[in-house]
């Protein structure tokens, strides 16, 4: 077996799971809810939100907690709207500066675009690369039409350090 696969995080059906910590802000739950959303289809199969890892299992674990600061994830450094996107063991961590008073929904449903363009949603931008970068999805305009996602049985992702600065 090449080293690459075995330095790689495999998501498939029945085997992956979002973990959002309870005290997580509601940019950060949207996040979780478009990475579901997006990796289900890709997978053809129900991906949960859990409130903590399970054994396993490979965990995509967004946000700023207990799990990503064991991992020495620090935000320190990162310019606005950045994101941290770190691969190991089976786990995927995308953790951003997000804005803990800002609420997704609402700002998307008053359609108050400068008040979007006024929060920061770090995480959401690491969901978003992640599903780009790692299972093909493609992103043309806002909306279903406009979204591309390829159905794969399994999505490897190498170990290593991902993100924007």
């Amino acid at each position: 077996m090449p080293i690459s696969l075995l330095l790689a995080v495999s998501l498939c059906a029945g085997g992956t799971e979002v973990v959002v910590d309870r005290a997580a802000p509601k940019t950060v739950r949207f996040a979780a809810d478009e990475l579901t959303n997006v990796l289900s289809r890709v997978l053809s199969s129900p991906v949960p939100v859990v409130s903590a890892p399970s054994a396993g299992k490979s965990s995509l674990i967004l946000g700023t907690n207990r799990w990503s600061a064991a991992e020495g994830i620090s935000l320190a450094g990162l310019g606005r709207d950045g994101f941290r996107l770190r691969v190991a063991g089976n786990r995927v961590f995308i953790a951003g500066r997000d804005d803990p008073a800002a609420d997704l929904r609402a700002i998307i449903a008053s359609k108050n675009h400068f008040v979007l363009q006024m929060s920061e949603h770090g995480t959401l931008y690491g969901v978003y690369e992640f599903l780009k970068r790692f299972a093909g999805v493609r992103f043309y305009f806002p909306g279903e039409a406009g979204t591309v996602v390829p159905r794969r049985g399994t999505v490897r992702i190498p170990a290593g350090d991902y993100g924007r600065e």
